[in-house]
C-alpha cells in the first residue's frame, strides 16, 4: 500500500488511501443499516466479495457455489454498487451513477430501467435523487460476471478521482511522482446511500 495519508476531509471532499472499493462497500452498509431500522418492508440482502480485479473470482465462485443452496435466488435483481474514475456524463459532485454498463456490454435493461425510474422518482412514495447515468466502459465489474451466469444485474457508482491512485487528477497532496490518495465527493457517496435505499424498496 501507497505511503498516503489513511484520510483527509476538505469541504465536500474526501481523501484517502484507499476508497476503491471502501466507500461502496461503506455506502451498501449505510443503506441496510438504515433500511433495517425502517418499520417498512425491504428485501434486501447485501454481498462482500473479494478478488474482483484477477476476474471476479469472489462473486463468480459464490454464485457457482451457491446456486443448489440459492445464495443468490435467481429472481433477485442484484446491483452492483462500486465506485468508478469519474468521466464526462458520471462527473464528481453530480449525484450517484447510474450505471447502464461496463466494457464487456449493457447490463439488464429491464433492471436499469427500473432504477432509473427509482432515481427520478417515478415510483410511488419514493423521492427523485439526484443522479447521473452513463455507460462506464472503463472496465468491467461483478455485474458482468454474475450477468453471464445467468442473473438480471445492473450497477450504481460513485464518482472517483485519482482512481487507483494515479495522480490523474492532482489533488490530494501526491506522495510521489504519480502517486496520490483517491477523493470522492461526499454529496455523491450520500446520493449512492439514498438510492440504495430506494432501490431496495423500489425494484
Amino acid at each position: 500500500m501507497w505511503a498516503l495519508p489513511p484520510f483527509r476531509r476538505e469541504g465536500t471532499c474526501v481523501h484517502a488511501r484507499g476508497l476503491d472499493d471502501m466507500a461502496g462497500c461503506a455506502a451498501i452498509l449505510a443503506a441496510v443499516d438504515r433500511l433495517a431500522r425502517d418499520p417498512r418492508p425491504a428485501s434486501v440482502s447485501a454481498i462482500f466479495t473479494r478478488a474482483e480485479e484477477p476476474g471476479f473470482v469472489g462473486a463468480t465462485a459464490m454464485a457457482i457455489a451457491g446456486a443448489g443452496a440459492d445464495a443468490i435466488p435467481r429472481r433477485a435483481v442484484v446491483v452492483s454498487v462500486e465506485t468508478s474514475r469519474w468521466r464526462p456524463g458520471a462527473e464528481m459532485g453530480k449525484g450517484p451513477v447510474v450505471r447502464l454498463g461496463d466494457s464487456a456490454g449493457l447490463f439488464d435493461p429491464e433492471a436499469t430501467s427500473s432504477l432509473l425510474r427509482i432515481a427520478a422518482g417515478r415510483v410511488p412514495r419514493i423521492a427523485g435523487i439526484r443522479h447521473q447515468k452513463c455507460l462506464l466502459d472503463g472496465g468491467a465489474c461483478e455485474a458482468t460476471s454474475l450477468r453471464v451466469l445467468g442473473y438480471r444485474t445492473t450497477g450504481l457508482a460513485c464518482p472517483l478521482g485519482n482512481y487507483h491512485n494515479h495522480a490523474w487528477d492532482r489533488r490530494g497532496g501526491a506522495a510521489g511522482p504519480g502517486v496520490a490518495p483517491e477523493f470522492i465527493d461526499l454529496r455523491d457517496w450520500l446520493g449512492l446511500v439514498d438510492l440504495i435505499v430506494a432501490a431496495g424498496r423500489g425494484i
